[in-house]
């Protein structure tokens, strides 16, 4: 009866060991064994080797793994959002930037315009003589002879002379045409330059009235219009003293 006393007490002072060992590691149950020694008495422990009659006390039962939760993207949790205003800004500078490279486009074409006009415009001095605008022509590349400037006349006129010396009198193609002059209405003949040249400008087929000018100056051989200058868009400059001529495009 002692014993059994001896190990009831035993068995009570161990069992508040095991109360304050759970108290204070929950996860010790999971490794302790209840044995008994060589006397007969109980003794937990968590290394069962040289005792007989263990079993586990508290078998450890699966704890449950719960997956931890992803760490959110900070770009996908707050993806970027456009500012209204910045927007509005980068698209005013796409704006103004295609409209400057448009801008520019339209003048380097327009500076290229210009520089090929001024490639293709000939430059003649003229020479005043009284009131009268005077340039020097080749007349089917052989005569040469000075001629005024005249935009109102239809005709280029040359005196009878040049008609003569260039044999234009003699030819099949001579025909009589009444004119209007500022002198009246006047007969003269008709004939046609194989070539009349002013500077670097040239024009072939010109018609020509054979007639001598009333008043004429000396050395003056006739009027330069019209029937030649038709073929260039033409520019008249009297205070700089030069007859611009730029051939028009042929149709």
């Amino acid at each position: 009866m002692r014993t059994r006393s001896t190990f009831c007490s035993k068995g009570f002072a161990w069992g508040l060991t095991i109360l304050v060992l759970v108290a204070i590691n929950p996860t010790a149950m999971a490794t302790m064994y209840r044995c008994f020694d060589a006397q007969g008495s109980v003794v937990l422990t968590d290394s069962p080797a040289q005792l007989e009659d263990c079993t586990i006390l508290d078998p450890k039962k699966p704890t449950a793994q719960i997956a931890p939760s992803p760490i959110p993207n900070p770009a996908q949790a707050h993806p970027p959002r456009q500012h209204p205003k910045r927007a509005s800004i980068s698209q005013r500078y796409e704006q103004t930037k295609e409209g400057t490279t448009k801008e520019q486009s339209d003048q380097d074409n327009e500076a290229i315009d210009k520089k090929k006009e001024e490639l293709e415009t000939i430059t003649v001095p003229i020479t005043k003589i009284g009131g009268s605008m005077v340039v020097q022509v080749t007349l089917n590349g052989s005569v040469d002879a000075h001629l005024i400037v005249d935009t109102g006349a239809t005709m280029t006129v040359l005196s009878y002379d040049i008609g003569i010396e260039l044999g234009l009198l003699s030819g099949s193609d001579v025909s009589l045409n009444t004119v209007n002059t500022a002198g009246g209405s006047v007969q003269v003949s008709m004939s046609n330059l194989e070539s009349l040249q002013v500077g670097a400008a040239h024009a072939s087929n010109v018609a020509v009235a054979i007639h001598d000018l009333p008043d004429g100056i000396s050395g003056i051989s006739g009027l330069l219009g019209m029937s030649f200058l038709r073929n260039f868009e033409v520019t008249l400059d009297a205070d700089q003293g030069f007859l611009r001529l730029r051939p028009k495009a042929k149709k």
